[in-house]
């Protein structure tokens, strides 16, 4: 059912997220400071992108909204 397929993806994120977090570490290790945050900026809210772009396709828009919203509570929280 929709439980099942809920976390199935939501432990499937789990490493790809950390090989998403290995991936802009070693970038930003061969890369100046600037260009290394810029990575990391860019590709650690990938997540958040491909839930907006999901839910704005299946006219979801309080789904991208609380999305975006937790997004930013989270950076302002943890960063």
């Amino acid at each position: 059912g929709s439980t099942w397929i809920f976390w199935l993806n939501f432990f499937t994120m789990i490493p790809l997220a950390s090989i998403l977090g290995d991936f802009t570490e070693e970038v930003a290790l061969h890369t100046n400071q600037t260009i290394g945050g810029l990575i990391n900026a860019t590709f650690g809210n990938a997540v958040e992108v491909v839930v907006a772009i999901q839910a704005l396709l299946a006219n979801e828009i309080r789904v991208v909204q609380a999305s975006m919203i937790g997004s930013i509570f989270s950076n302002l929280l943890l960063v």
